[in-house]
């Protein structure tokens, strides 16, 4: 029989925590051998707990390039929010250290970060109307 891993050596493999596999074995998705009261996993069964034993499977009716792109622009719009946020927060922090004398360093950032998150914008959908003048929003 090959030597068997603590759950710290596979914790440390995987990069997870200890309670993490020992959660993994109770619950019967990583198979662990009782040893004098502690959990021991064979590197057999480790590998075969990390090879995928299911295949994602289409759904009918749905693109997946469609959906990923919905998603994904779900994402960049919720990005683009907390810009926004971010953008009205600097600002007014800039105002109350600095006043008006430093205000043209921070329109020069918030023009990089605008433009940054146009490119994000136009990277997940090239056809947006967001970034167009009464553009959707």
């Amino acid at each position: 029989m090959p030597d068997l891993l603590s759950t710290a050596q596979v914790a440390e493999r995987l990069g997870v925590t200890r309670r993490s596999v020992t959660r993994w074995i109770v619950e019967g998705a990583l198979r662990g051998y009782r040893v004098a009261g502690l959990w021991r996993v064979d590197p057999a069964d480790l590998d075969a707990f990390l090879v995928p034993t299911v295949t994602p499977k289409p759904v009918p009716g749905v693109d997946p390039v469609r959906y990923f792109n919905r998603h994904a622009q779900d994402y960049v719009r919720w990005v683009a929010d907390i810009h926004d946020a971010a953008d009205r927060a600097a600002r007014a922090h800039a105002g109350a250290l600095f006043g008006d004398t430093d205000q043209s360093r921070l329109e020069e950032i918030v023009t990089r970060s605008e433009a940054l998150s146009d490119s994000l914008i136009r990277w997940v959908d090239p056809d947006s109307t967001e970034l167009e003048p009464g553009g959707a929003s």
